[in-house]
């Protein structure tokens, strides 16, 4: 019987792309591109609003936090 293992190593990997691909649409929105900014909201919009909501406890002011955050 032979048993696959997964190295802790794979997920460094994947963690690492995934932090190269966000450090390239940061850079891609500094110089103005709309694409990077619609990548990352799409991402990470749902987190910030969850987030946010915890904090606030009141939907729409989590979702002008959210806004926030990223327009800023």
């Amino acid at each position: 019987m032979t048993t696959n293992v997964i190295s802790p190593g794979a997920f460094n990997n994947r963690r690492q792309a995934e932090m190269d691909e966000d450090q390239l649409w940061v850079a891609e929105l500094k110089n103005g591109s709309q694409q990077a900014l619609r990548s990352l909201y799409d991402k990470y919009g749902k987190r910030v609003y969850a987030l946010s909501y915890r904090l606030a406890a009141e939907p729409e002011l989590a979702e002008d936090i959210t806004q926030e955050v990223f327009v800023q």
